[in-house]
């Protein structure tokens, strides 16, 4: 009665192994037939292998044998493929169930003490180690089937030279393993001999699982490497684009537009359009009026071929684009690469208006919006370094400090806003226009005036002014000093002393005045001394 059991219980579990194997192989091949013959074949299979346990101790090898023609047969039957697909997968079974048999067995041998010939001729010990070895044939199966995904599942049949490989290597595999029953008839009880079946399973199993991760493994790797890379790919592009306002790929010798990103969207119906029939639209896709022809000349592919052919591989320039409700500052950058003799201009438009403001933010000071007293002198020194000529207008107001004191801070604001609205109203053309003090402003052209005397009394009219507050009437003027670079002033610190000397000597000829410096150097102990005319 127990042996009953144990065969039903054998060939149950054989057969849930051998339909879960058809489950498993569905997901690599499509099904020719339904699964009421992948069934019934499972069933004759199953039968098969019971009725083997009295066929094996005559001869393994033959069992093994009739056995893989089973597994052949029924795929043949049941699934569509490749020849050298299905006899792989056979061969796949075969020695999965032989080789983990040869294991079971070498271990059970090393613990009693007797041979392989004795556990094939003992019915009840043989039923009890091939169900065992089902049962771990089945889990293994579940976990491939939990585990690896359908789409490296579905690989192993597209990759035809992989998969002539494997075939190659199950064969000899399979072949190795039904020789190696032969063993199986003989009476040895060495412990050597075991151990050594025991290695040569463990082998055969490593081998065969290799050989499966050389068809699936590797694409399991390229699969993570590929979406790292795509991650990274990502998140490169994000970084680059996020500023990007257009981005342009350009076929410069066929003309043709190949890449068009508007705002982080792509484009696919403008990609393929001749670029010089759409830069006409282009140019004017929310640029400032003002800049249009600029850019048009700057962007058009005569010009861009133009400059390639000399040499220039990149450049760039600003422009006004309405982003956000107001027209903001951006770089058009354009390079070029060449690629299988193709040139591809890259245009790609960047918004720079946050870095002009922090730009504009550490170069200001924020009551006036003017230049503060280190940009002033860096912007000046800069200017003399490159220019060797330049004038500079020193203004001091008058009676400043009594506006502080008499109407307020608040009234001190509010002139110091006023002159410097005066002083960009009255100097548009001027290089640099500075606050360098609290009541001192700088300006400065980097190039020579010839209206100096003109320009230096308009500014004293304009800047003098009454303030009044609770009856109280304080006006205030402008004491003026104005200083040339020449052969002897040569940087900031000489111009800027020589045009503060001379806005002192302003006040002391009762304010409201300007004085101008002519340089006539004296030698005396070695120091150049400056006199005023």
């Amino acid at each position: 009665m127990e042996r009953i059991i144990l065969y039903f219980l054998f060939i149950l579990i054989y057969f849930i192994a051998n339909v879960l194997f058809s489950k498993l192989l569905s997901k690599i091949t499509p099904i020719k037939t339904n699964w009421k013959t992948i069934c019934f074949m499972c069933l004759i299979i199953s039968s098969y292998a019971t009725y083997s346990s009295k066929l094996m101790p005559i001869s393994p090898m033959i069992t093994y044998i009739l056995l893989t023609l089973l597994y052949v047969l029924h795929l043949f039957i049941s699934f569509k493929g490749s020849i050298i697909l299905k006899l792989s997968c056979a061969f796949i079974v075969v020695i999965h169930l032989l080789a983990i048999s040869i294991i079971i067995w070498s271990v059970i041998a090393l613990i009693i003490h007797k041979s392989m010939f004795y556990i094939l001729n003992t019915p009840g010990l043989l039923m009890s180690s091939r169900l065992i070895s089902m049962i771990f044939c089945c889990i293994e199966i579940v976990i491939i089937l939990k585990t690896i995904k359908l789409k490296y599942l579905k690989l192993i049949r597209q990759h035809t030279h992989r998969l002539n490989i494997l075939f190659a290597i199950v064969s000899f595999l399979a072949f190795t393993v039904i020789i190696n029953t032969i063993f199986f008839s003989t009476k040895i009880t060495a412990s050597e001999f075991f151990l050594q079946q025991l290695y040569f399973g463990i082998c055969i199993i490593g081998i065969l699982y290799t050989s499966l991760f050389m068809m699936i493994g590797y694409e399991i790797m390229e699969d993570k490497r590929k979406l790292l890379y795509n991650v990274l790919e990502n998140h490169y592009k994000s970084m680059l684009f996020e500023n990007k306002l257009l981005t342009i790929e350009i076929n410069c010798n066929e003309d043709k537009i190949i890449n068009y990103i508007y705002r982080g969207n792509i484009h696919h119906e403008i990609i393929g359009q001749p670029y010089n029939s759409f830069l006409p639209f282009l140019n004017t896709l929310e640029i400032h009026k003002e800049d249009r022809k600029n850019f048009y000349t700057a962007t058009c592919l005569t010009y861009m071929m133009d400059l390639y052919n000399k040499g220039v591989h990149k450049y760039q320039y600003e422009c006004r684009f309405f982003v956000n409700n107001d027209y903001q500052c951006h770089r058009v950058n354009i390079s070029f690469i060449e690629c299988d003799d193709l040139v591809i201009a890259m245009l790609i438009v960047e918004n720079i208006q946050k870095n002009k403001d922090l730009i504009f933010k550490a170069e200001r000071e924020g009551l006036t919006s003017l230049y503060n007293k280190i940009s002033t002198e860096k912007l000046i020194s800069d200017y003399i370094e490159n220019n060797k000529d330049g004038v500079i207008f020193m203004i001091d107001l008058d009676n400043f400090k009594a506006i502080n004191d008499n109407l307020g801070h608040d009234m001190g604001d509010k002139v110091l806003k006023e002159i410097s609205m005066k002083l960009n109203m009255l100097f548009p053309d001027s290089d640099v226009i500075g606050r360098i003090g609290g009541d001192e402003f700088i300006v400065y052209f980097k190039n020579n005036l010839s209206d100096i005397n003109k320009r230096a009394l308009e500014l004293c009219k304009k800047i003098t002014k009454t303030y009044s507050k609770n009856n109280i009437n304080i006006t205030i003027s402008a004491s003026i000093g104005i200083a040339r670079v020449s052969e002897v002033i040569v940087d900031f610190a000489g111009l800027y002393q020589c045009a503060d000397i001379a806005m002192y000597e302003s006040k002391k000829h009762g304010k409201n005045t300007f004085t101008i410096y002519e340089k006539i150097p004296v030698k005396t102990d070695n120091i150049t001394q400056y006199y005023l005319i």
